[in-house]
């Protein structure tokens, strides 16, 4: 071990920045929810500093070297519509963004439309016992969001939403659950140019929470593990965005 947070947290998030080389700003989490540490990987010593919101089962997202985003989850034993930046500077510090998303979720996903994009889609998530099919957009260069007209065939909760770069330019969302019983093998696109959502029939194989999605260097979207009614999966399926979005197991 080389070292400890100030606190102890689960659910919550963990940053790098480059302006922050060898540090780790681990964020919000059960039961530390207003703190974060600013974690040294070198020395193993952590600075403890305050959000602006209590904070677990939400979403971190960089915008450039020195500044990211987090975005809703519990706060406390109620849902948050909110949102604050974390600003690498003298100090470094949160500060609150003052517009928020029309519905409070957490469990949901952010994923920024490219590299370079100041667009942030936030996906599904819940609010309590309400579960979203819905999306909204996170403008970076006005620090505003901006409803999606369209939504998801299905609501998800604890689902993977991982972008497909250039040429195709589309984020692809997995699995999830939109009761908390019923674990889904279904898929959704969402198309970055159009803003928009795509009906897709093709599925996984079986459904899942809790796995993860990783994008391979030849464009496929290798899915590990997760959770199935009453399993805890071992296996992995390679979901090919080139080829209609297609399901393979491994």
């Amino acid at each position: 071990m080389i070292g400890s947070m100030s606190l102890a947290r689960y659910s919550h998030t963990a940053t790098e920045l480059s302006l922050l080389s060898g540090f780790i700003l681990l964020a919000g989490g059960y039961t530390s929810q207003t703190s974060a540490d600013l974690f040294d990987t070198k020395t193993g010593i952590s600075v403890r500093l305050s959000l602006t919101s209590q904070r677990h089962l939400h979403t971190a997202t960089v915008l450039n070297p020195s500044k990211f985003v987090l975005i809703g989850g519990m706060n406390g034993s109620a849902t948050s519509n909110s949102a604050e930046h974390f600003i690498v500077g003298s100090p470094s510090s949160f500060s609150s963004i003052p517009s928020t998303m029309s519905v409070s979720r957490s469990g949901h996903t952010a994923t920024r439309l490219g590299n370079t994009s100041k667009l942030i889609l936030i996906a599904g998530g819940k609010d309590m016992g309400t579960y979203y099919s819905s999306a909204t957009i996170f403008d970076a260069s006005s620090s505003t969001f901006i409803a999606v007209s369209t939504t998801m065939l299905t609501a998800r909760f604890l689902h993977t939403a991982t972008y497909l770069p250039m040429p195709i330019h589309k984020v692809l969302i997995t699995g999830g659950t939109y009761d908390g019983w019923a674990h889904l093998n279904t898929l959704s696109l969402f198309d970055a140019t159009t803003l928009s959502f795509i009906s897709i029939t093709n599925t996984m194989y079986i459904g899942r929470i809790y796995h993860t999605a990783t994008l391979l260097p030849n464009g496929k979207v290798l899915i590990i593990g997760g959770y199935f009614v009453n399993m805890t999966l071992a296996d992995c399926e390679l979901i090919d965005s080139t080829n209609n979005v297609f399901s393979s197991t491994r």
